[in-house]
């Protein structure tokens, strides 16, 4: 009797995975459509998403594993996040969530956007702040820049007062302690490395109040030293 109630469960167990590989293999489950959400298409094209999926038209939906997929994404450049759902019957969702870009990275291949902590995006450039004349290796999409004038210049940028932050356009990296800030028609502000950042950005905005309006008008504003900082007219 035992062996019988066996036996029972045997087959039924067979009919229910048959059943299983049965629906998995319908064609009312295959791949039939793409929906892919939160790119740029100047960026990342829906196109290019697609194809770093791996997965095509016609394949078994319950078959594609969505976090192989969001995993494949995630190495594309400009994607910092992807989520990869299956929507039965056919269709495979995607949503993009894309790195920020927040320089414009000046170098003798061209200019390259680059995201706060120096991951490369793209080649070209953008209405954002500029980085030149810091010494760099070649660079492509997907690389990071980790040169001590780039981790000096964010890291000053980040603990600037907001609204000298918001005026800076270009930001000159030949060393660490040649590091300067062109602040659109205000002063150009020698900064140096980054240390001492209270006391240094203390002294930038105590001078550019003091100055303004000075005639001449001050053309730079030196706190390397921030116990001695030195303006210089135009």
């Amino acid at each position: 009797m035992k062996l019988l109630k066996v036996l029972a469960l045997l087959l039924v167990g067979a009919a229910l995975y048959q059943g299983v590989q049965a629906v998995a293999r319908s064609r009312s489950l295959q791949l039939d459509k793409f929906e892919v959400e939160g790119n740029t298409e100047a960026r990342i094209s829906t196109e290019t998403v697609i194809e770093a999926t791996g997965a095509e038209v016609g394949d078994q939906l319950l078959g594609i594993s969505t976090q192989k997929v969001s995993g494949e994404l995630e190495k594309l450049p400009w994607v910092a996040e992807a989520t990869v759902e299956r929507i039965l019957p056919s269709t495979l969702r995607i949503s993009i969530d894309e790195h920020e870009p927040s320089f414009v990275i000046q170098t003798g291949q061209g200019p390259f956007l680059a995201d706060g902590r120096g991951l490369v995006l793209q080649e070209g450039s953008e209405d954002l702040i500029n980085v030149v004349e810091m010494p760099l290796r070649p660079i492509r999409p997907g690389t990071r820049i980790s040169t001590p004038e780039f981790s000096h210049s964010s890291r000053i940028l980040r603990s600037l007062p907001a609204e000298i932050r918001s005026s800076v356009t270009r930001i000159r990296a030949s060393s660490i302690d040649q590091i300067q800030f062109e602040t659109g028609t205000g002063p150009l502000i020698y900064y140096g490395a980054a240390e001492k950042v209270d006391e240094k950005n203390f002294a930038v905005q105590t001078l550019l109040e003091r100055t303004k309006g000075a005639s001449p008008a001050v053309a730079v504003i030196d706190v390397r030293v921030p116990a001695r900082p030195v303006t210089r007219p135009r």
